[in-house]
């Protein structure tokens, strides 16, 4: 009931992409209850059930998605003993960005503990949605229509033009003719007092912090690749209005900034290029 709730309360999760005439259109299926396959692993011994249980969560999150047919988010649940239960949940990432996940978890927790069965009257857990996703692509289209916004692009496409595919780093595998999605995410932790520092050079040039550690990250780069043309691409959140930060759906983006070095730049210079 609590996923039933989410994806009734979010249409972003039950909204498929049709083609109709060589254009894509969104459609908002009506409510109902989410298919919860489910499957018992308590006649199997320990070791046998850890594998079945490893085995159906890889077949589970392989499992593709008919973005013309399929709501944006099935689950499967998976009995391991008499109190051990495992759920298995996907999310097409066309419905969902890395903001959302943290929507999505602490509706999960509020739903799931306020739900009683024996009660059918409580007040609902959590506050309405003043919005929908579809609000904000009719904001995105009304946005695209104007001459503004046409200017904005044009300026960009200039901007960009001509910007290297691809940075020569020195790799530990030769570069795959064709991207895939395998990754790893390698995070770094700061000492307050080098972030205090990094913030006091930043404010004595009159720039942020992220302009700083972007400068610098342009820099290692060019020395890593010999390049002195640098595109860095940042994801933001795209939430750009309050209404929209309760909401789940795909509104990221990714910015790219160009930067063009100068073996004899300063540091100043630098940060004075990046504005």
């Amino acid at each position: 009931r609590a996923l039933d709730t989410i994806v009734n309360r979010h249409p972003a999760l039950r909204t498929v992409l049709e083609h109709v005439d060589g254009q894509l259109f969104q459609r908002v299926l009506p409510c109902a209850p989410l298919d919860i396959q489910q499957q018992d692993l308590r006649a199997l011994d320990g070791p046998a059930r850890h594998a079945q249980a490893a085995a159906q969560r890889r077949r589970f999150e392989a499992l593709p998605f008919d973005l013309g047919v399929d709501r944006m988010m099935r689950a499967q649940l998976l009995r391991l003993d008499e109190e051990t239960w495992l759920l298995l949940l996907a999310v097409h990432h066309v419905a969902m960005d890395d903001w959302s996940l943290d929507i999505f978890l602490h509706e999960f927790s509020t739903l799931y503990a306020a739900d009683d069965p024996d009660e059918s009257n409580d007040p609902p857990a959590l506050p309405s949605l003043p919005v929908t996703y579809a609000d904000f692509s009719c904001w995105q289209l009304a946005r695209s229509r104007r001459p503004r916004w046409q200017a904005q692009l044009a300026y960009w496409r200039q901007h960009l033009a001509g910007i290297p595919a691809t940075h020569a780093i020195p790799l530990d595998f030769p570069r795959p003719r064709t991207m895939g999605i395998s990754a790893f995410q390698v995070t770094a932790h700061l000492d307050a007092s080098v972030v205090s520092r990094l913030k006091s050079v930043a404010r004595a040039h009159d720039a942020t912090l992220f302009m700083l550690i972007h400068a610098a990250l342009a820099t290692v780069i060019s020395c890593w690749s010999g390049e002195q043309d640098i595109v860095i691409g940042t994801p933001v959140s795209g939430r750009t209005h309050a209404k929209l930060t309760g909401l789940i759906g795909y509104f990221s983006n990714t910015l790219a900034l160009r930067t063009q070095l100068d073996p004899g730049m300063s540091l100043s210079q630098l940060l004075q290029f990046n504005r």
